[in-house]
């Protein structure tokens, strides 16, 4: 049984499932992910706050802000909060995956995780759109195919 059926819990579903000979039942307290708000980057804003999508949990009160609490938003569907945020990520400092890296993360160097990281934005391995035309964007996300996401 899991619980929550946001990245990890949709991962982790997927993967025990793989083999074909284990069951596992994935409960969600949301809805489908299939509003048009959910597909369109920008209509993150308007699933904030509305309870069928965002479970809004109040924080405690913070000292540092007078004593206020804030709402941290997290996502009530499929792909949980991965469904709300507007497909925007952050990828993280190259100290700390190095750090990683060196205390024995095989595979999770910054230099490794880069590779990997630009071939998603670039479409893993997809032909990449031509940026050569007048008018279009000469965008280095485009510009190079690059072999392979694995690294050596």
């Amino acid at each position: 049984m899991i619980v929550g059926a946001g990245s990890a819990g949709a991962v982790l579903a997927n993967r025990l499932t793989e083999d074909g000979r284990t069951t596992v039942i994935l409960l969600e307290a949301g809805g489908e992910a299939t509003s048009f708000l959910v597909q369109l980057p920008v209509g993150f804003l308007r699933l904030l706050m509305r309870k069928e999508y965002d479970w809004s949990y109040e924080a405690e009160p913070d000292p540092s802000l007078g004593g206020r609490s804030w709402i941290w938003s997290a996502g009530r569907m499929l792909g949980g909060s991965s469904s709300i945020n507007g497909q925007v990520y952050i990828r993280g400092t190259a100290h700390d995956f190095d750090q990683w890296a060196e205390m024995g993360a095989t595979g999770w160097s910054f230099r490794e995780i880069l590779l990997i990281s630009c071939a998603r934005s670039i479409g893993w391995g997809r032909r990449p759109r031509r940026t050569d035309r007048p008018g279009r964007s000469r965008s280095p996300r485009y510009a190079t195919r690059i072999p392979s996401a694995t690294p050596s």
